[in-house]
């Protein structure tokens, strides 16, 4: 047995010596391991970050549209000024003394007649058109009274340099 002894320790020696070698190996993949786990785990908190910033923004939304209908509840509730702004918007009533004015986002195809008359509305344009309505307290209009002046040229000749 005393002859196997250092046959054995010899191997030992061997078999300590490649792990040895071994070790950083295993070392760096382990560290690469972490480091992959590292950037996974900080990927998902920046996701989740980004996930409850956007869920902050739209229950603020809806607090601002839950707010605004709650208000609207309130009005229809307590007072008649809602009833009569949403007959004038949404269904074009007006009371007996008022005049409808209705404001044109696009300018019209009808051009005016220099003698102060208003031409007929061309029928290849939709005959009530609704973009948005007002109403004033006040007589109609006649159409002689409207005025069919022309805007002011916008040109203007340069200014010179000041000395």
């Amino acid at each position: 047995m005393c002859d196997n002894l250092p046959v054995a320790m010899h191997n030992l020696h061997n078999d300590l010596r490649n792990l040895m070698r071994r070790l950083p190996l295993f070392l760096f993949l382990a560290l690469c391991g972490l480091l992959v786990a590292l950037a996974v785990a900080w990927w998902q908190l920046f996701q989740t970050k980004k996930a409850i910033e956007l869920q902050v923004k739209q229950n603020q939304e809806l607090i601002y549209r839950n707010a605004a209908l709650q208000a609207d509840i309130q009005d229809l509730k307590n007072g008649n000024d809602a009833v009569q702004e949403r007959a004038r918007l949404q269904l074009g009533m007006v009371k007996k003394d008022e005049v409808f004015v209705q404001v044109m986002d696009q300018p019209s195809a009808v051009q005016p007649v220099p003698n102060g008359n208003l031409p007929a509305v061309p029928t290849n344009q939709p005959q009530n058109p609704v973009n948005e309505r007002s109403t004033v307290n006040a007589p109609p209009a006649k159409p002689a009274q409207l005025s069919t002046t022309a805007p002011a040229p916008t040109h203007s000749a340069p200014k010179p340099a000041p000395r």
